[in-house]
């Protein structure tokens, strides 16, 4: 435990007497994880965003306004013998409207001004588990079309589709700029371990002269490697809470979108960000003096 005390205290002596480089170098680290985890914190996002949208997918079929009450009795009949049918609901016009009414919130009010509901009847086509695929989907659409009184439809994968597209996006830019990171964050953490042991050459050269352990002189530059990687991986953690919150509260659903539910870093995910920077600050001091020091 002393022996800890005192590579915690040389640690600390070598951060102050290079202060400069070394909030340089947290600084950078906490940049570089920052960055990093916003990819994974938009990625988690956009795939709980898609996940939930296709979880209980259903087609809306529109209706057209002329139909008949024996020819919407006859599509309902025909709709719920279709193997891809797990429920039927009705949405009148007027039930669509008051809908669109409490989607709004707020700004409901803005659609009394209308002289008429412009919104279609529509039958909610719930679909099985088994049938919720998106070439299985499309396929029914197309049988959907042929239907009497259908006018349109609509369903999920119509945005999902290009959620996705976005969600390839952000990973592929999130390992192309990760791994960039990744090297940067590793060059200053080193350099910045490299510029303190530099500085301590004479006296680490006196103690290897009276017989001190390579693992007692590295020691200290171990631990000032993993409290400037700690500090990097708390400051990016703070920041992106702060940025999340700022954004979450300034981001406005006007089509009443707000089922959707941002969500931070789970514990587990927050504690590897945590642990990436210590890693990383590790890391860092390993190759510099690994380098340095002729390992």
């Amino acid at each position: 435990m002393s022996k800890l005390i005192y590579f915690t205290r040389v640690a600390l002596n070598n951060t102050a007497k290079n202060i400069f480089v070394s909030l340089v170098s947290i600084g950078t680290l906490s940049l570089s994880l920052l960055i990093l985890s916003a990819f994974i914190l938009l990625y988690t996002n956009v795939q709980n965003i898609i996940k939930s949208s296709t979880q209980d997918l259903s087609i809306s079929v529109y209706l057209d306004d002329n139909i008949s009450q024996a020819d919407l009795t006859k599509l309902k009949k025909s709709l719920s013998e279709l193997p891809q049918t797990a429920g039927i609901n009705h949405i009148s016009k007027s039930q669509a409207l008051a809908d669109l009414k409490s989607r709004f919130g707020a700004h409901g009010a803005l659609l009394d001004g209308l002289d008429e509901n412009p919104l279609p009847a529509s039958l909610e086509l719930k679909l099985k588990p088994e049938y919720r695929s998106q070439n299985l989907v499309r396929a029914l659409i197309k049988r959907l079309e042929n239907f009497d009184g259908v006018i349109d439809m609509g369903y999920a994968w119509e945005w999902a589709d290009k959620l996705s597209g976005l969600l390839n996006f952000i990973k592929l830019c999130g390992l192309v700029i990760g791994g960039l990171l990744f090297l940067a964050t590793i060059f200053i953490v080193s350099n910045t371990i490299k510029l303190t042991v530099y500085s301590r050459r004479e006296e680490i050269y006196t103690m290897r002269l009276i017989g001190s352990t390579e693992g007692f002189i590295k020691a200290p530059f171990f631990i000032e490697g993993l409290l400037q990687g700690l500090a990097g991986g708390l400051l990016a953690l703070i920041a992106l809470f702060l940025i999340f919150n700022l954004l979450v509260s300034q981001i406005k659903f006007p089509l009443g979108l707000t089922v959707i539910n941002l969500t931070f870093l789970s514990p587990t995910a927050a504690l590897t960000l945590v642990g990436s920077g210590i890693f990383l600050g590790l890391l860092g001091s390993f190759v510099s003096l690994r380098r340095f020091m002729g390992e």
